[in-house]
């Protein structure tokens, strides 16, 4: 079904996330952030970053880390933090080059990547952010972290960074693909998929010693992913919904896209779409 949201006809939701059934947060093109604790049925917005020239103001990320708080990414280098359910936001960082992705751990440990191979670290909870060396200078897309020691991080040119350390240390991966890469989701530490430009889907079975090229029989713009198990998952792209049942040995081509799509559970799932609009499914 089709939720309509308390923004701009033309803003469009990027990115979602949710801490159990009924706290999410979605973040737009324009600058606002959105949050719900009623599992989607009401959505209150806050505009606090939304800039007056809305291409400054693009937020690319968000992580809910639990009942209270949650992250933000986005355009300049922004970081933004609530610590109370998003009644309120603050600036936890700004900088040159735009942040895509963030993962948390917990409330205080979590990641943070974007353009020119940037990524940063925080151990307190966002009050300081420590660079670290990814041994790229490709723009970075995507983040996601396995436990507090394993993660992955996929961009352009089909770059992978894998720590096995709390990124101590970032070794470049062989994706054995040049597509831009937008997206990674991991099942466990050594089952995981990353998908990208005209189609691309790769997956590793051995923690990103190898990765082998699945047919996704879509050439759009694949932007995000979820694999609600080994074997089931749905990935979302340019006007492109696609899904298996058999971990990527065949994808189904459905209507839909665009940029992101999350689970609560099994059936409850959440596709940011139309401009203004997210949509839901219970089944």
């Amino acid at each position: 079904m089709t939720v309509d949201l308390p923004i701009d006809i033309s803003d469009l939701p990027r990115t979602i996330s949710f801490f159990g059934n009924n706290i999410g947060y979605i973040a737009t093109s324009y600058g606002d952030i959105l949050m719900t604790t009623n599992g989607g049925a009401n959505w209150r917005k806050d505009s606090t970053f939304n800039p007056p020239y809305y291409q400054i103001g693009v937020l690319y990320g968000v992580k809910a880390v639990d009942n209270n708080y949650a992250y933000v990414s986005g355009s300049g280098g922004k970081l933004i933090k609530t610590t109370n359910t998003g009644q309120n936001w603050t600036l936890t960082t700004g900088g040159r080059v735009n942040l895509t992705s963030n993962y948390f751990i917990d409330a205080n440990t979590g990641y943070t990547v974007g353009y020119e191979g940037m990524i940063l670290k925080t151990t307190n909870g966002g009050n300081n952010w420590m660079n670290q060396i990814s041994n790229t200078t490709q723009n970075l897309q995507d983040v996601f972290f396995v436990d507090a020691n394993t993660g992955y991080v996929c961009g352009d040119t089909g770059v992978i960074l894998k720590t096995v350390n709390g990124g101590s240390s970032w070794n470049v991966q062989n994706s054995g693909v040049s597509n831009n890469l937008n997206g990674i989701f991991f099942t466990d530490v050594n089952t995981g998929t990353s998908v990208g430009r005209n189609g691309r889907i790769i997956r590793t079975t051995n923690g990103g010693i190898s990765w082998f090229i699945q047919t996704s029989n879509t050439i759009d713009i694949l932007y995000s992913l979820y694999f609600l198990n080994l074997n089931k998952g749905y990935v979302v792209g340019e006007g492109t919904l696609i899904v298996t049942t058999n971990g990527g040995q065949n994808w189904t081509v459905q209507s839909g896209g665009v940029y992101d799509i999350k689970f609560t559970d099994s059936l409850t799932g959440y596709r940011t779409t139309l401009p203004g609009s997210i949509r839901k499914t219970t089944d």
